[in-house]
């Protein structure tokens, strides 16, 4: 008898958290974390908190995270680097195997520009709607890494 895989991707920032979870390739869940405040040590805790609780709910094989385009601000970069590392750790403590693909190149493998168009890319392929773009990313990620590890193996 075959393990079901379970694949998670995550559109991560100090604010929003899309989540897309698969198994076996389909898509089984949308979600949106919210995380409201000031980014600060606390907040890092609670997002570490709520992805831990994601993970034991789902178990998965596989994250794929989102990797943020570069921001000017060193502040906000070592906040998104904080909250992507806390992900990659959390994942790691549930025997995960995570990767991650930079934005640009999800955009272009999916042909998105904006976030309406990530949104309308998912419904055309997955014939769902998802209430963020945060939740479009997250499922474009997974499928822009199959995409593209399919297209290295050949």
């Amino acid at each position: 008898m075959s393990k079901d895989m379970v694949t998670i991707g995550v559109d991560s920032s100090t604010t929003n958290c899309g989540i897309a979870v698969f198994r076996n390739g389909d898509l089984i869940t949308t979600c949106n974390l919210e995380f409201s405040g000031r980014y600060d040590l606390d907040k890092l805790e609670l997002i570490i908190q709520r992805f831990d609780e994601l993970f034991k709910e789902h178990k998965p094989h596989m994250v794929i995270l989102e990797q943020p385009a570069p921001v000017r601000n060193s502040r906000t970069l070592t906040a998104l680097n904080q909250v992507a590392g806390a992900i990659w750790a959390t994942a790691a403590m549930h025997g995960a195997f995570i990767d991650h693909m930079h934005n640009k190149i999800i955009k272009k493998i999916m042909e998105v520009k904006s976030k309406q168009d990530a949104i309308d890319r998912v419904k055309e392929k997955y014939g769902v709607v998802v209430e963020t773009d945060h939740e479009a990313d997250a499922i474009l990620t997974v499928e822009a890494y199959r995409i593209h590890m399919s297209e290295k193996a050949s």
